[in-house]
């Protein structure tokens, strides 16, 4: 099994700051803490660019801080392993096993880690659908977040763009989510390429589309194309 570096893939960073705890006012030396973590990383890889020279930035981090190699999650994917990280918990148990899920009555693919769902009671003027209550976002992910746990122990810490965590579990500290923060359309998201070289414009790819713009000495033309509007009917032929 392929295994990962720094803990389990992440995507941005974490920190933990101890210097300001309860245990540090009781006259305790403790430093900050700081967990670095990247997405996808392969260690091997790392090891053998560390051993050329030619990342001197990773090496210092792996001879001055704590380098280890961990197994990384069953399945090997980004919501999954992350879950792991998070509750220290298998997908048995935090419920996360893929990036998508079924619906149970549909058998459609869902999003796994955040339900986004939009009101359930509109009323309709024309051609506008008005709704009554706000929608609703319920993050997936079963178990206790580790910084929940760290909240008990009055331990401040600053969590900064962890993937699998949307929305942001309630607690003390600060924790911005990252990657798997769904869209306006409640997905993974798309992307737009916008070229004026013809020979991307007849490819055809998956994940997004690609769009021509047309250059005029030092204009660019192009159609910019947003997200449905949900509170618009929209009729279908």
């Amino acid at each position: 099994m392929r295994k990962e570096l720094f803990a389990i893939p992440m995507t941005i960073a974490l920190a933990c700051g101890f210097a300001t705890s309860t245990a540090a006012k009781d006259g305790h030396d403790f430093k900050n803490v700081v967990v670095l973590g990247i997405d996808g990383m392969d260690p091997k890889l790392l090891q053998t660019y560390v051993a050329k020279g030619v990342m001197p930035n990773f090496a210092s981090l792996m001879a001055e801080g704590s380098y280890s190699e961990l197994r990384t999650s069953v399945p090997p994917q980004s919501p999954v392993a992350w879950s792991n990280f998070i509750t220290g918990m298998n997908p048995g148990g935090h419920g996360i096993f893929d990036f998508l899920h079924r619906d149970e009555k549909s058998y459609m693919p869902t999003f796994s880690t955040a339900l986004v769902a939009e009101a359930e009671k509109t009323i309709k003027i024309g051609k506008w659908i008005i709704p009554l209550a706000k929608g609703r976002v319920e993050l997936l992910r079963g178990g206790s977040a580790f910084w929940q746990e760290l909240d008990h122990c009055k331990v401040p810490y600053t969590i900064f763009r962890i993937p699998a965590n949307f929305p942001p579990v309630e607690s003390d500290g600060t924790n911005v989510s990252g990657m798997g923060t769904p869209d306006l359309l409640g997905t993974y998201g798309t992307f737009s390429f916008y070229t004026d070289d013809p020979a991307y414009a007849s490819l055809d790819v998956s994940g997004g589309e690609i769009f021509t713009v047309r250059v005029h000495d030092d204009r660019v033309e192009a159609e910019l194309f947003g997200p449905e509007n949900t509170m618009l009917e929209i009729i279908r032929t």
